[in-house]
């Protein structure tokens, strides 16, 4: 799921920010971001939990599965843990998956398989944080016109390797800008390698134009595009 993030996931976030990303930042950096702006700090999770907070039998099946340490579970297997009948077990378990299927492919926790003629209900994820955005906001020269506007700056944004491709990096883009546009930004901007083309090409889907060229805008020489995203509001400072 896509949340604002918490403390507690600052250490999640850094990890991240270091396997993905050149750029890295001290942890105060990250602190004062998300203490400054809170609604611009944004993570995706893998999380059953999160997803079964309001069902607490469904809950307490994963809670059972982890206190186990069961990777997979049988029907015949929850009859026997739980103390229950053949059909009570097999719609719990069936419960679960579909709220598991109701979710995109990075977020699935449960699924179901036959080995053996025997159906077996793996449990695919853990909670982990695969994805973040921080933004924060600034005063500037309008990149489309000579005025002083509000703007938002996408600081930073990574998904984790093996979640990438799925619509992460797509999903947390798209609920930082949201909450840019509620602090009555005018524009949107942010920075991109000239070489990440999968990356160029969301911005652009979502309404970024590249409006200049940054010579050794990163620490290894690399150039950066300067994309900017207008809002149509025209609430000035």
């Amino acid at each position: 799921m896509v949340r604002f993030a918490e403390e507690k996931d600052i250490p999640a976030v850094m990890e991240l920010n270091k396997t993905c990303l050149p750029e890295n930042y001290p942890e105060i950096f990250f602190k004062e971001l998300l203490l400054t702006y809170p609604k611009f700090f944004i993570v995706a999770e893998k999380n059953s939990e999160t997803v079964l907070s309001e069902d607490p039998e469904a809950l307490n099946l994963i809670k059972l599965m982890r206190e186990e340490d069961l990777k997979t579970i049988t029907v015949e297997e929850l009859m026997d843990l739980k103390n229950i009948e053949y059909d009570e077990s097999k719609m719990l378990l069936e419960k679960v998956l579909n709220y598991s299927d109701t979710l995109t492919p990075p977020f699935k926790f449960f699924k179901k398989y036959y080995e053996n003629g025997l159906s077996k209900y793996e449990l695919i994820t853990d909670p982990k944080i695969i994805g973040y955005i921080m933004c924060r906001l600034e005063s500037g020269i309008s990149s489309f016109g000579f005025k002083w506007v509000k703007k938002g700056h996408v600081v930073s944004i990574a998904v984790d390797h093996p979640y990438r491709k799925q619509g992460v990096g797509q999903a947390i883009l798209l609920k930082a800008l949201k909450e840019m546009e509620k602090a009555n930004t005018s524009e949107q901007v942010l920075e991109v390698r000239t070489s990440n083309y999968e990356a160029i090409r969301i911005y652009e889907k979502l309404g970024f134009k590249t409006v200049k060229t940054i010579k050794g805008y990163y620490h290894d020489g690399a150039d950066a595009y300067l994309m900017v995203r207008a809002t149509g509001r025209k609430n000035e400072n």
